[in-house]
Parts: C-alpha cells; structure tokens; sequence
C-alpha cells in the first residue's frame, strides 16, 4: 500500500512538473517572437483626445526614436524602453502624464495626458504665461491660442515666478469664472494693481469692480450678482463709476458724474438682456473647458 501510494505521488508531482515546464516553455517561445516582432505604426494621441496645445508630435518621436536606438516603424519590439520612455516624456513641458504600450497588431500607442490651462496672466515686467488649476506656470504655445480670464499686472520675481498665493487666488477667481457662463461672458479681465489688490473690468458696462484680496470669489460674485439684477438692471449698467465688493454682506457704489437715465431704451435692453442671460446661466451651468483657437 506505501509503495503503491508513493508511486502516485511521484506520478502527480512529475505530472505538473511536465505542465510547468511545458508552460514555461510556450511562455518562452512566445516572448521570443514578441521580441523578434516589430514595430508596424505607432499613434500620437491625448488621453482626453482633444488636439495638443504644448506637445508637439516631432519632439515625442525623437525621443521614441533615441531611446529605441533608431528608427520606430520595423525596429524590434524589445527595442524600446517603454517606461523609460514614459519617463522621459513626462518630463516635457505641459505633461502630466504619459502611457505607452504594443496592442496585438504590433501598433506603438502613446497617449499623454496635457496640463490645462486656467488663467492667462500678463505679469508688471511684460511676461506672459498661463496657469494650471494647480496655480503652476504654463508657457504660451505656438500651437493654438487658449482662451480663459485674464489678469494682468501680476508682479513675478527675478526668476519669473509669481507669488504662490497670488497664483492661487488667480486660480480660485478663473475657476469660478469658467464655471459661470453668465460671468464667462461678462468679464473681461482682472486688473491687479502694487499692492496685489484686484479689480475686475467687465465686458458690458463702464464701471470697474473692486475685489480687494479676493480671498472669497464665490461670495464676491454673488453679491455683484444681486447688486446687479436689483440695481443695475433698473438703473442701468453706467450709473456707477465704482462697485465694491469686498466687504462682506455688502456692496458699496460711487456714482458717475454723467448718469445714464433709467428710462433709456437702450440702456434698459442691454442690462435685461444681459441679465436673462444670466439667469438662464443659472439654470444650465455646466463646467467649461478653455476655449482653443489656431494660431
């Protein structure tokens, strides 16, 4: 009965030890003709399949080609050094993010992911940039032009750099903005003047708008709002040189010297106009990306 017991159990083991060795051996066989594969295309893509604003296609192939150590189409498959390659990548500019693999027809997909631009700034020494949601700077691409709010007179150090809460406060009102497609349309840039103070200049209307520090854009924009359906609307949007809205629960104006009457046809259109279009705003807000035009 021993014997016989230990002669199935080597026959069991020897068993799948020959499916062991047999997998090995396919799993081998396989990898060795991936290997000898090669490269039959490749594709250049964003992940969000939008066109590239900071990435141009000629730079990823150079890198593709350096670290494959020749040309992409007909080069091995082992050739290339995916994630270095992926490594590589990430570390141009406007890239967060880089992906690289071989589907099944030997086709070399890479998809990268591109920052977002949120906020064009034009700084006080004549440097102009973008920045991301994560209030980092963003060079200008020759590619495409991004529309998104404005702000200009940002003070920037030697290095360029601007200050990290400024930066952020940008990025909180150019946020809010986007969100917003009454604000969308009726803003038309943020002056910041040496004390880092903002001031908005609105499309419609010859009044500015003081936000101070802005350190509160959703209240902010929510009284102007108010001031200007229960204000504005039936006054007109020249009443006011000046509307204040840095103080909390309240919004203080300063009048013009030349006031536009409530009466006015005109004025009356424009303000209602602008002000249903707000309303329906509210009603289909939705969240935007930046506007991309060619250059």
């Amino acid at each position: 009965m021993s014997r016989r017991f230990t002669i199935k159990k080597f026959l069991f083991v020897l068993f799948w030890v020959g499916i062991a060795t047999s997998m090995g051996y396919l799993l081998n066989a396989a990898w060795n003709k991936q290997g000898r594969a090669t490269c039959l295309g490749y594709e250049i893509v964003r992940m969000d399949g939008d066109s590239f604003v900071f990435v141009k296609k000629l730079q990823v192939e150079q890198v593709i080609r350096l670290r494959a150590g020749g040309s992409i189409i007909g080069q091995q498959l082992d050739r290339f050094p995916l994630q270095r390659i992926e490594d590589s990548i990430r570390h141009f500019t406007g890239v967060s993010d880089a992906q690289l693999y071989f589907d099944n027809q030997s086709v070399l997909h890479v998809r990268l992911k591109e920052q977002v631009p949120i906020a064009r700034v034009f700084a006080r020494n004549g440097q102009s940039f973008y920045l991301d949601s994560n209030a980092q700077v963003l060079p200008l691409s020759d590619q495409v032009a991004i529309e998104c709010p404005v702000f200009n007179g940002l003070h920037v150090s030697a290095k360029g750099q601007p200050d990290s809460l400024q930066a952020k406060r940008i990025v909180a009102l150019a946020q809010y903005i986007q969100l917003d497609s009454f604000w969308s349309a009726q803003v038309g840039q943020f002056d910041i003047d040496e004390k880092g103070m903002f001031e908005l200049v609105p499309v419609a209307g010859n009044h500015r708008v003081q936000f101070g520090s802005a350190e509160d854009p959703a209240a902010q924009f929510h009284r102007l709002w108010v001031f200007y359906q229960q204000v504005l609307r039936p006054q007109g949007l020249d009443r006011y040189a000046r509307i204040d809205v840095r103080y909390q629960g309240q919004v203080v104006a300063s009048r013009t010297r030349s006031i536009v009457l409530p009466d006015s046809v005109r004025v009356r259109q424009q303000v209602n106009a602008l002000i249903q279009a707000g309303l329906q705003a509210d009603s289909t807000n939705t969240t935007s990306k930046p506007i991309k035009r060619a250059t």
